[in-house]
């Protein structure tokens, strides 16, 4: 054992360096003092002592501050310090003091003054100002109390000076492998290229020096603000936090000429920061870098409208824990924001390429844009499958346009329609500038040159620039109002008071949406309702009366309206199916990406019920012919109709005695609900072609045979259904098979690379399955991979390009635009947008949202649960209630094109 006894007065610095390791050190042009204390000079006095097994002491002066190149000297991972208290001694590791570089000829007196020998013992050293603290391990300081960290490595993964490499990637790969393991991270600083004079034609310039430093090198800027400027001193500064701390940990590497190699010529170890400790290397850089697997979680979990919070979140739970998800939130949100700039700038121009690309190698895709001054102003398409669906489902036909597809404000209009299995299907799609009677012309004639004709029956909201560009284009076609739309604005159309303490809403919709009364029926019944609610001079209710013949069912019950009546606005259905995937911050090229995956699952549900029919038989409900005809042709939710209006004819039909005029029978039938008969039809029967009429008109607006004519032909024991009706539009075989083939599907990556890598995934997967639960056979498996992926990382030994553009070309597909003519469009303002920051178009659906927020009170007047109170309420006396006509008028002066009221904040 040998101790040593530390003077502050000489204020020299002592390391302790395990003697194993002096027969490995790298001696530069100076050299290190030496100075082997004895155990016959120990000091009594001593309270601290220093005691190192096999060691050496290396003494140096305080006044060269400069520190000695630990690079070149090999030390222990610790040694042991006897550091007793004032009751007992404890063993720590030793902190490693560093000394300064002497010359080679310099003798033992370092700045003037001797070096002294101060006696010690076991009990401790002089009483002298000291450095008290125990530091971590691998920890020394300077003269000036600087804390110096060492890695702890094995030397085999060490960098070696004079190392020779034959390409700079892989003395930076080194370099980085090492600091991984020894727990910081680093950066690429300074480059130098060969001279620009000797550069060879068609020849990049070599490198010829590459430095790579600790990421925590360099020093922190210090801006302060001056006293007498008042500005500076009203401007605080962000709160922040610095990285940087002046960390010379190093290595530096230079082209050698006459082998044409690169050589490792300087190698600093010694850092003076504490290094990342194991528990959290995660979060160093190089852990927290997103491979290309990551970045494709993200970006296609973005075409789902799942933001990378979320994606987060997700990944954590798939590997089974934070700390195994390479990157934190933040690596996370900044791909994906730097995805979205690297778009932006030619984010119109790669919209306008990739429709190009895909009508010149597209079967049957047809495309057509507008561009104003350098600017996309509008854009259609319409696919193959999409033509062949309209081909078949095309009689009628939705469209509205919708808003918060993308962040330019760009106005989304797809045309809808309804296939053989009840599903919205998509004919086409545009993008608009504005919503003038214009633009919606454009739209209409690209829809006609792309399909060839018109549809029997259009459907659309009330906006007056849809009707013109209707009645102009479609000149064939019937335009009908949604009545879905008018029927949704009723609530923010009449007072809350009547709709609250009526039963007026029930009574409208009751109405509205009977489909067995004529049009003579309902205007009576519409007129009786209006004077028992003491409605008739209601504005609104005035209006769409006056139009009932464009979105009253009873007005129009000959014409094919294929269910869009009957439901909820198809329009509606499929823009909220369209905005499950995109949002408002959307660019153009992420927008077509998300209407792909919407399409591509919209057509995938319709494969899925395809699917079904064709592998499924459903269960029969009644002993009917007819129903096993039926199960036979049409789709399963086709089917599941027909069979409920067979279930009806058998249990609640009465058929009466059929009367014969002119060779054709009259038959009444009735229906009845709850022993009760509530309706009754007529059907027209001819025996000599088995053709039927009812009166309901079912037939003519669905094209499905009604209850009451499966009662006829039951009663005439017909057991199949009649050919001519049977509509091929509901038919099991309606659309090629063609179409769900996987070449006209979106979403699909057909490259051979792709292919591949989903193989490969899915055969280390289906491994891992079948011996999850057994730790032999896994660790057989983990070695075997461990085997594969040493030789493809040494037949690779770097990544492949990590920038932007080729990660966004790899996950996309997209070619960057070889030249710029085209620009995002700018300054669209859609209908119902404010005109400053300050005011604002708010709607009636909002206000009533907002109304309903309000609680009702008592009225103690009329003594009702409503909004007013007695001081405006319209009750008097003992007379009927007024009507509120006067406060209709007031809140319903909007034009017959808006429904919004213009209104401050």
């Amino acid at each position: 054992m040998i101790s040593c006894v530390i003077p502050a007065a000489l204020k020299k610095i002592w390391l302790c360096i395990d003697l194993a390791y002096v027969s490995d050190m790298v001696y530069p042009k100076s050299y290190v003092k030496f100075a082997i204390q004895g155990r016959n000079n120990m000091s009594p006095t001593s309270s601290t002592s220093v005691v190192a097994s096999n060691s050496v002491i290396v003494d140096a002066p305080s006044s060269d501050t400069s520190l000695f190149d630990v690079s070149r000297v090999n030390v222990p991972s610790s040694v042991i310090v006897d550091a007793p208290s004032t009751d007992d001694a404890r063993s720590v590791d030793m902190p490693l003091l560093l000394s300064t570089v002497t010359s080679a000829n310099e003798e033992e007196v370092f700045d003037g003054e001797e070096v002294h020998e101060h006696e010690v013992n076991e009990q401790g050293v002089d009483e002298q100002e000291v450095h008290e603290a125990v530091v971590s391990v691998n920890t020394f300081m300077s003269p000036k109390g600087t804390k110096y960290f060492i890695p702890e490595v094995e030397p085999q993964f060490k960098p070696v000076l004079g190392s020779l490499f034959e390409n700079l990637d892989d003395a930076v790969n080194l370099y980085r492998s090492y600091a991984e393991l020894a727990g910081f991270d680093t950066r690429l600083s300074t480059i130098k290229k060969e001279d620009k004079r000797k550069k060879e034609a068609g020849k990049d310039l070599k490198i010829t020096h590459r430095y790579v430093l600790c990421t925590r090198a360099g020093n922190p800027s210090c801006e302060k603000d001056d006293p007498l400027d008042v500005t500076s001193i009203t401007n605080i500064p962000r709160s922040t936090n610095i990285k940087v701390t002046g960390c010379t940990a190093r290595i530096r590497v230079k082209l050698l000429k006459t082998c044409n190699l690169y050589k490792l010529y300087e190698f600093r170890e010694a850092h003076n920061h504490p290094l990342v400790s194991s528990d959290n290397m995660d979060f160093m850089r190089k852990r927290r870098q997103l491979s290309f697997h990551a970045k494709e979680f993200i970006h296609k979990l973005s075409l789902a409208r799942v933001g990378p919070n979320v994606a987060y979140r997700v990944q954590s739970a798939l590997q089974g824990g934070s700390h195994n998800v390479k990157g934190t939130k933040t690596e996370f949100k900044n791909f994906n924001r730097d995805l979205r700039s690297f778009i932006l700038p030619k984010d119109a121009q790669k919209v306008k390429d990739m429709m190009e690309e895909r009508s010149k190698n597209l079967e049957n895709f047809y495309f057509e844009c507008i561009e104003s001054d350098g600017e996309l102003k509008s854009l259609f398409w319409a696919d193959n499958v999409s033509r062949c669906n309209y081909q078949v489902f095309g009689d009628v036909m939705a469209f509205d346009a919708t808003y918060d597809t993308n962040m330019y404000g760009m106005i989304f209009v797809p045309f809808t329609g309804v296939d053989h299995h009840k599903k919205c299907v998509t004919f086409a799609s545009a993008l608009l500038y504005d919503e003038t009677t214009e633009s919606f012309t454009w739209m209409l004639e690209c829809f006609l040159k792309a399909h060839g004709t018109q549809p029997k029956l259009v459907l659309t909201d009330q906006d007056p620039a849809m009707r013109q560009a209707i009645l102009k284009v479609f000149n064939e076609s019937e335009h009908r109002l949604c009545m879905w739309h008018i029927m949704y604005k009723l609530p923010h159309k009449i007072k809350g008071d009547i709709l609250q303490n009526t039963n007026l809403r029930k009574r409208i919709h009751k109405l509205v949406w009977n489909k067995y009364i004529t049009s003579s029926e309902f205007e009576e019944k519409w007129n009786l309702l209006m004077a028992d609610c003491k409605l008739e001079n209601h504005k609104w209710l005035r209006k769409v009366f006056a139009i009932r013949n464009e979105w009253v069912p009873a007005f129009f019950r000959d014409k094919p309206m294929s269910w869009l009546m009957r439901t909820t606005s198809r329009s509606e259905s499929s823009n909220a199916y369209f905005k499950i995937n995109s949002s408002s911050t959307n660019s153009l090229v992420q927008f077509m990406l998300c209407f792909d995956m919407a399409i591509d699952r919209q057509r995938h549900e319709q494969r899925v019920l395809e699917f079904a029919t064709d592998t499924t038989t459903p269960v029969l409900t009644t002993r009917l012919e007819l129903e096993k005809h039926a199960a036979l042709v049409y789709t399963r939710n086709i089917f599941n109709q027909v069979q409920r209006e067979m279930s009806l004819c058998v249990a609640y039909i009465m058929i009466g005695i059929p009367q014969l005029v002119d060779g054709v029978e009259h038959i009444l039938v009735s229906q009845f609900k709850r022993s009760k008969k509530y309706f009754e039809c007529k059907v027209i029967y001819n025996p000599t072609d088995c053709s039927l009429t009812c009166s309901c008109m079912a037939f003519n607006c669905i094209g499905l045979l009604c209850r009451h004519m499966y009662a006829v032909l039951r009663m005439k024991d017909i057991t199949l259904i009649p050919e001519k009706y049977i509509c091929p539009r509901w038919k099991k075989n309606a659309l090629p098979k063609k179409v769900f083939s996987l070449e006209f599907r979106y979403g699909f990556d057909n490259s051979e690379s792709f292919k591949l890598r989903k193989e490969a995934l899915e055969i280390v997967q289906d491994c891992y399955d079948r011996i999850r639960s057994n730790p032999e056979k896994l660790a057989q498996l983990v070695e075997q991979l461990t085997v594969i992926k040493s030789k493809i990382f040494e037949e690779f030994p770097s990544e492949p390009s990590s920038k932007a553009g080729d990660v966004f070309k790899d996950l996309t597909s997209l070619k960057e635009p070889e030249h710029m003519s085209t620009g995002p469009p700018s300054g669209i303002k859609t209908k119902g947008s404010g005109t400053s920051k300050s005011r604002r178009l708010i709607g009636l659906r909002e206000k009533g949202k907002l109304k309903a927020k309000r609680k009702k009170r008592r009225c103690k007047k009329c003594g009702k649960l409503a909004y007013h109170d007695s001081r405006n309420c319209t009750y008097k006396g003992n007379k009927e209630d007024e009507s509120d006509e006067d406060d209709e008028d007031d809140e319903d002066d909007e034009s017959d094109e808006s429904d919004e009221d213009y209104v401050g904040d």
